[in-house]
């Protein structure tokens, strides 16, 4: 590794104010934020997209790179993370952890510096490197928390906290082009990439707690599960949620559903009637649902529903 002498950046003001966002990408065979709001990733390859078995119990798509090709978040126009305060989360897999890899590069690849993987452990390089905790082959929820204010960043790995750094040289916001680039390597080393799979990206404009990180490690199952181009009917009402034995479901018209699992798997199906329809849930186990409600012109609106 070469290390680099970065002058601290000034942020630019921006009028526009955000208030506290997060952009998800789920790579459901597009690079689009699941909320429609931020910009499309910009892949520095031909998009490349494979069924792939996660290990929080179901298959979807992931973004598989190749070495040399990764992913841009461009916020030059929106100046999303202007403030210095952000959160990323990813959850990821490496093909190879030996040597180093780039997770974020924060100066148009033109420095060393940045988050790693380094030989299976995590690094904010040159500053900070933490116990290896991550192995080839395996999708990991890794987060980076930094708070503008107090300078303070923060490290997860699953539902673990790494180690904390205090970023006073401002080295770990974006320099002047406004870009996040991910999983590859900077222009001066050239070599340090490697082959793997990206099921999520999740980009946030506040620097998060450490329950809200865990939490949102525990809840990953029922945040790919659901498609990101799932939209909720304001015609559709579910109550009580969470329920004990049964819930009333309301629909505006006659419409198929069918209750399934995190995994996916099927557990009964019916219609509902226009009006009040009481949901059977004493055959379930304590846990999380989904509901699947489709109309007469096929629209599918994905519910998540709770068994205490």
């Amino acid at each position: 590794m070469k290390k680099f002498l970065l002058l601290p950046v000034m942020l630019l003001s921006v009028s526009t104010v955000f208030a506290q966002t997060t952009y998800k990408y789920h790579f459901n065979n597009n690079l689009h934020d699941a909320g429609g709001v931020g910009p499309d990733l910009i892949a520095s390859c031909t998009a490349a997209y494979n069924l792939e078995a996660l290990p929080i119990g179901f298959s979807k798509n992931v973004f598989t790179f190749d070495k040399g090709c990764g992913l841009t978040f461009d916020d030059a126009a929106g100046g999303f993370l202007a403030s210095g305060s952000y959160t990323i989360e990813m959850y990821v897999k490496l093909d190879t952890v030996q040597g180093y890899t780039k997770f974020v590069d924060y100066d148009a690849r033109t420095s060393d510096n940045g988050f790693y993987n380094q030989s299976g452990k995590i690094a904010l390089y040159p500053h900070f490197t933490s116990d290896s905790v991550i192995s080839a082959g395996n999708f990991f929820y890794i987060a980076l928390t930094r708070d503008a204010t107090s300078k303070d960043m923060y490290i997860y790995v699953n539902n673990q906290t790494l180690g904390k750094y205090s970023d006073t040289g401002n080295q770990y916001i974006y320099d002047t082009h406004k870009n996040l680039v991910f999983f590859i390597d900077d222009s001066t080393t050239h070599h340090e990439d490697v082959t793997g799979a990206v099921a999520m990206l999740h980009i946030s404009n506040y620097a998060m707690d450490s329950v809200t990180v865990k939490n949102n490690y525990s809840d990953l199952a029922a945040t790919l599960t659901v498609p990101a181009t799932t939209a909720h009917s304001s015609n559709i009402s579910i109550y009580p949620n969470p329920a004990i034995d049964v819930t009333t479901v309301t629909v505006s018209a006659t419409a198929a559903y069918q209750l399934s699992d995190l995994i996916g798997k099927s557990i009964q199906t019916g219609t509902f009637s226009s009006g009040s329809n009481k949901l059977d849930l004493t055959k379930v186990s304590a846990g999380m649902y989904l509901l699947h409600i489709s109309d007469k012109d096929g629209n599918i609106g994905i519910y998540k529903i709770v068994r205490q």
